[in-house]
């Protein structure tokens, strides 16, 4: 789950007007780039577009802006625009990311306008409401240069695994995902249906596609897992947007963290358009 999002979906879990639920996002992207960086962090040497010829990178749904320094830290050489919805997040990026090659502002993606060497959309499609989905693309076609290419970044849910199994925690999950369908109107293997729209376009190349597995055997891996399920229980709280007790999941998270053996994995599915010149 990210912030990422547009002012259509705004929902309670978006409200970062409220102080708490800022907070609990802030963390959430900090946490999730940890884990998540060293994985994705090879699509970009993947991509000869991005390596060799890009110069002007457009990052979408940017939040509080700890992972695109990441990249702008590891690749210095590009000049990056980064938007958000979000004016108190684009607050926190401009006060802490040092970094002069990247200008935040608040903006929303539906009225984006000129064309960039490269996208960044990172867990930003899930959030859509399903009957965006055909501007959206039409909205991502018109910003992506003939020649340039969109990084997709969104759920691999097939990969979630824990053990000792969380069943109360399983609970929670499953009634944020069957939320997310029947009220919101969001589908979180929106991937599918972005591949499916590439393969019918002749403009356009799937140029990348893989499913990492992020295990916590990986060291530091555990610790930080173990955060963001906590923070996953505290922002479906403040957003009470699902009725339902937290406090059996709670419990079985904090017996779970003293197991010996305990382990999880979560999934990133990566994806790289390459729009044709």
């Amino acid at each position: 789950m990210s912030a990422n999002s547009t002012k259509t979906t705004k929902t309670k879990k978006f409200n970062t007007k409220k102080r708490s639920i800022l907070e609990i996002w802030d963390e959430v992207q900090r946490v999730q780039s940890d884990f998540c960086f060293p994985h994705e962090s090879s699509a970009y040497y993947l991509s000869e577009n991005w390596i060799n010829h890009t110069q002007t990178v457009l990052d979408v749904g940017t939040g509080n802006g700890y992972y695109l320094e990441k990249i702008a830290r590891l690749f210095p050489d590009k000049a990056y625009t980064a938007v958000d919805f979000s004016a108190e997040f684009i607050e926190i990026a401009k006060a802490e990311v040092a970094c002069n090659s990247i200008k935040f502002s608040v903006s929303n993606f539906f009225d984006l306008q000129g064309q960039f060497d490269f996208m960044i959309m990172r867990l930003f499609w899930q959030h859509l409401k399903n009957t965006e989905i055909a501007q959206a693309f039409a909205q991502m076609e018109g910003l992506t240069k003939p020649g340039g290419s969109v990084l997709i970044v969104d759920a691999y849910d097939e990969a979630r695994s824990f053990v000792p199994d969380l069943p109360e925690f399983r609970k929670v999950i499953s009634a944020y995902t069957q939320q997310q369908i029947s009220i919101a109107d969001c589908d979180r293997d929106v991937v599918n249906t972005i591949r499916n729209w590439a393969g019918e376009k002749d403009n356009w190349r799937i140029g990348l596609d893989i499913p990492f597995v992020m295990p916590s055997t990986i060291s530091g891996h555990l610790q930080l897992y173990m955060r963001v399920y906590d923070l996953w229980i505290a922002l479906f709280e403040h957003m009470g947007e699902l009725d339902m007790d937290f406090e059996p999941a709670k419990k079985e998270l904090a017996g779970w963290k003293n197991e010996r053996d305990a382990f999880t994995q979560a999934g990133i599915r990566v994806m790289r358009l390459d729009r044709v010149a």
